[in-house]
């Protein structure tokens, strides 16, 4: 449900004492819709605004991660425009879902000007425009075409406010709590039944501007997880679908080209015995009691040809076949990867299966500027200490290489589940007990939800990197039969966290 005037209102004015006078460090545009703005350097507290399009807000966190910007002209502009400038004012426009901000900056020539942040929170229609003293845009996150029943917004033409206006200073909810609306003053803020409210209920619960911050963020992080995981499911299984179904076509095709030594043989045959053929028709030859097709339009010497060139075209067929066979299988082979890894993944592993797919141009985005290693997890495997050594997995094919490539070294030790796509396990020891290496092993076995099996083990230096990305191949290694799990291990395993 959108906030209510009245909630904006109050908002604004807490807003206010925070935000005047102060200076804007930096500008970081964290999605399409949300920005982070921090104040000066020493200051912990960030204006947060969100121009999602249901509920769109504004509020002060206490936010200490460092974010990915996006980048984009709008975001280059605003930063060039706005960064380094001191805060003048914060209002709200009345009877409007419209927010003011006022800001002194000086230019490279140290020439003062003013410049007018405009924030609007009108459900399905947000917007932020950037003016100058003029009211002049000097650049909108959203602009609009030229439309005579459309407000004008575009570079260069006068900042119009919205005609949009509100029937009521409250929201539906908040009219229902309270019908008559007892209450005569209005400055705090809370949380009532899952809904934002400036009435003091029996049920409701005061919130400071940064409660409001996690709040909000906690529930588009958990909106934004499920269409991300949709997202990376549909892609990996649609993929997974289209590639079996393929593998079958290609089967199917080098299984006709057994007729290949036929098509010689019916060659050999026209060629060597022209004279001893017997014609049962015009399309039919019959040559030791083999019967031979033939095109009634050409020679027997022109069939014979034919037969070779169809002999010759499949053969040529059989290698491509055969190629596009193993690339085909070894696909599949990487898309079940990544089909068993999403059922075991948080929201970092997501995140990196997602940055995978982009890279490979399975899901067409604008990558973000690239991350490092330990950026967000991402790429941060997981550990386990059993009997006071370090056992570490991956849950992606970021984690498996960073794991492998380049946390272990050469004489520790490396396992995998035999045949089967799943985590990269390392054992860091040079001389692990056999009860660490049966931890290990079912570690192995439990990521790729198999309950006994067979797991290869070698030194991480007899590891080499394939061309695939998440695959490798072992020099030598010896086998580890796990019959059973212990179901302690498993339930630790699979409730474990990062460190």
């Amino acid at each position: 449900m959108p906030l209510s005037n009245k909630f904006i209102e109050i908002l604004v004015l807490k807003l206010k004492d925070s935000l005047i006078d102060s200076h804007i460090n930096k500008v970081v545009m964290l999605s399409d819709t949300d920005f982070l703005i921090s104040k000066s350097k020493n200051c912990k507290e960030k204006l947060f605004i969100s121009l999602n399009a249901h509920e769109p807000f504004i509020t002060l966190c206490e936010e200490t991660r460092l974010f990915s910007s996006l980048s984009n002209n709008f975001l280059m502009i605003l930063k060039k425009e706005i960064e380094d400038g001191r805060i003048l004012d914060v209002q709200k426009i009345a009877s409007d879902r419209l927010i003011k901000i006022t800001i002194s900056n000086t230019s490279d020539a140290y020439k003062k000007y003013l410049r007018y942040l405009y924030i609007e929170f009108i459900p399905n229609q947000t917007n932020m425009i950037l003016t100058d003293e003029n009211n002049i845009i000097i650049t909108t996150l959203r602009q609009t075409s030229f439309n005579k029943n459309v407000r004008l917004i575009v570079k260069g033409s006068t900042y119009i406010p919205p005609n949009i206006t509100s029937a009521s200073d409250f929201s539906k909810f908040e009219l229902e709590q309270n019908k008559d609306i007892q209450q005569k003053v209005f400055d705090k803020i809370y949380l009532d039944l899952g809904f934002y409210s400036v009435i003091n209920s029996k049920t409701s619960k005061e919130i400071s501007l940064n409660d409001l911050y996690v709040n909000y963020l906690s529930t588009m992080e958990k909106n934004h997880r499920s269409n991300l995981h949709s997202e990376v499911t549909n892609v990996v299984t649609h993929h997974l679908k289209s590639l079996k179904k393929k593998l079958v076509s290609l089967n199917s095709e080098l299984k006709a080209t057994d007729k290949m030594d036929e098509y010689k043989m019916y060659g050999d045959l026209l060629l060597t015995y022209n004279d001893e053929i017997k014609l049962i028709n015009s399309q039919l030859a019959e040559i030791f009691d083999y019967k031979i097709p033939l095109d009634p339009m050409k020679s027997i010497i022109e069939n014979a040809n034919s037969y070779y060139q169809k002999y010759a075209k499949t053969k040529r067929s059989i290698s491509h076949l055969k190629e596009q066979i193993a690339i085909t299988e070894d696909k599949i082979i990487y898309f079940e990867t990544l089909n068993n890894q999403l059922s075991s993944s948080n929201d970092a592993d997501l995140k990196g299966i997602e940055f995978e797919l982009i890279e490979n141009g399975y899901i067409k985005k604008k990558i973000l500027k690239k991350q490092n290693n330990k950026s967000g997890g991402m790429s941060q495997p997981y550990y386990f200490i059993y009997e006071n050594v370090k056992i570490g997995f991956g849950k992606n094919n970021y984690q498996n290489n960073y794991l492998t490539f380049t946390l272990a070294k050469p004489d520790h030790y490396f396992l995998h589940v035999k045949d089967y796509p799943g985590s990269h396990v390392i054992i860091f020891d040079n001389n692990p007990s056999k009860k660490v290496i049966e931890a290990a092993a079912s570690i192995a076995l439990i990521n790729t939800k198999m309950n006994d099996g067979e797991v290869q083990m070698t030194q991480k230096k007899n590891v080499k990197k394939i061309n695939s990305f998440g695959k490798v191949s072992l020099g030598h290694y010896e086998s580890i039969i796990i019959k059973k799990i212990d179901s302690d291990l498993e339930k630790q395993i699979k409730t474990l966290r990062k460190l």
